[in-house]
């Protein structure tokens, strides 16, 4: 599960292996410069669709997301804002699944 301290060390090796600034990363994104630095420092963790947006200025893949490692993405890869917005219900159950069976393993 994500933090928002590990989610900004994710991000800031992201950073690093791509060579863009916070700043090219806002102008790619149009997410505001502020909301950006607040995700570098851990102030706060972005939303689906602006791990999407980030993504995409990455150039990277979602999975880039929970490694830590640029994996570029291939065209067409990348998933739409829409079709993320119907599938958050069954990531959901998912990881509400996953939960227990972490539960019942660990007892």
């Amino acid at each position: 599960m994500y933090t928002s301290a590990n989610f900004s060390q994710i991000f800031a090796n992201l950073l690093k292996q791509s060579c863009l600034s916070q700043l090219e990363i806002a102008e790619r994104t149009g997410i505001h410069k502020q909301t950006i630095n607040r995700y570098a420092n851990g102030r706060t963790l972005p939303g689906w669709a602006e791990l999407i947006r980030l993504a995409d200025a990455f150039g990277c893949t979602l999975d880039s997301f929970r490694t830590g490692e640029l994996v570029p993405s291939v065209e067409g890869s990348q998933l739409e804002v829409g079709k993320l917005e119907q599938m958050k219900p069954i990531i959901k159950e998912l990881g509400s699944v996953v939960n227990k069976l972490t539960s019942f393993i660990s007892d």
